[in-house]
């Protein structure tokens, strides 16, 4: 299938109207409510004079599939925000072509600097979905859609130009191997582990090597380093699944339940997104049934030159 994107025609306005309805598409939206043909055309009228506003189709394989709207639009080297929906969002795949149709226009047409979308918290699909194409999360906005008496947090999106375009140069790179949806390894964080880690880190805190210590400061008993705990994902991503010469670019870390000393934890790393060689995890570290830290990891797999290069030196 092929998708392209045109600009919106007064002839379209019918059509749209019928999947602007939809319940499935109404219950995404800020406003839900069922919208007139007189109240549409007026929005039409208006928006499509509006030179910060662009309506556009998406033309499936020629046939009419959906719209995509970038509004609030400043100009080249400027900023933009977009929303989009799939007129019937059964025909698979529709939705992963709309959207590589719509960054591509973005970046290459309207050509802005950064582009912006906000997602209701019920739809977090969605946010997944925007993820796997290299949108980033920039935050949450707690509580700040309300809807029948309930209230709803807004998660705020956001795609530079310049990582649109390294996204394509690396999806374009041959990659070693697909990343497994999960991986995830077992360790056992030992007195030796925490005391070696103490002498590399200069950090002897008497919570991590004396019970009474420890307990003083709230806890049942010696705890471990954070970060020695977070340095696991490191090991993780050199394991054979990765490849070898994977190279670290970015970890977030969240600290939601201290690790007791002898303890054993498991490491996992979920995938959330691989463009070509760019892989984007979720990371997590239990002990027991707790999750102690959380955080996403961004890694860069080796080419396969690097590979077989990094390859031939270690085994010498």
């Amino acid at each position: 299938m092929h998708c392209s994107l045109r600009k919106m025609q007064e002839s379209d306005l019918a059509l749209v109207l019928e999947w602007r309805n939809r319940d499935e598409v109404r219950h995404n939206m800020y406003t839900n409510a069922i919208i007139s043909m007189e109240a549409h055309i007026g929005w039409w009228h208006r928006e499509s004079v509006n030179s910060a506003t662009h309506l556009l189709i998406a033309d499936v394989d020629g046939k009419a599939a959906g719209v995509v709207n970038f509004t609030h639009y400043t100009g080249e080297d400027g900023i933009a925000s977009w929303a989009f929906y799939a007129g019937d969002s059964r025909v698979r795949g529709i939705g992963s072509l709309m959207e590589v149709a719509a960054l591509e226009y973005a970046f290459e047409v309207l050509k802005v600097r950064r582009l912006e979308c906000e997602v209701l918290a019920f739809n977090y699909p969605v946010v997944r979905f925007h993820r796997k194409f290299g949108f980033k999360v920039e935050g949450i906005k707690q509580q700040a859609y309300q809807r029948d008496g309930e209230c709803y947090d807004i998660y705020s999106l956001a795609m530079l130009a310049e990582h649109w375009r390294f996204n394509q140069r690396v999806a374009k790179a041959k990659t070693v191997n697909k990343i497994p949806n999960s991986i995830s390894k077992t360790v056992f964080i030992g007195d030796e582990m925490v005391a070696k880690f103490a002498d590399l880190s200069d950090d002897h805190n008497p919570i991590h090597f004396d019970d009474e210590a420890a307990k003083m400061h709230g806890f049942d008993g010696r705890i471990c380093h954070g970060m020695l705990a977070s340095s696991l994902f490191s090991g993780l991503f050199a394991s054979s699944d990765f490849g070898v010469g994977t190279i670290y670019l970015s970890q977030s870390l969240k600290f939601t339940n201290p690790i007791r000393v002898n303890s054993e934890v498991i490491v996992t790393g979920k995938l959330l997104s691989q463009i070509g060689r760019k892989v984007i995890l979720e990371t997590t570290i239990l002990s027991g049934e707790r999750v102690c830290i959380r955080g996403e990891a961004e890694i860069l797999l080796a080419n396969e030159t690097a590979t077989e290069l990094t390859s031939e030196l270690t085994s010498k």
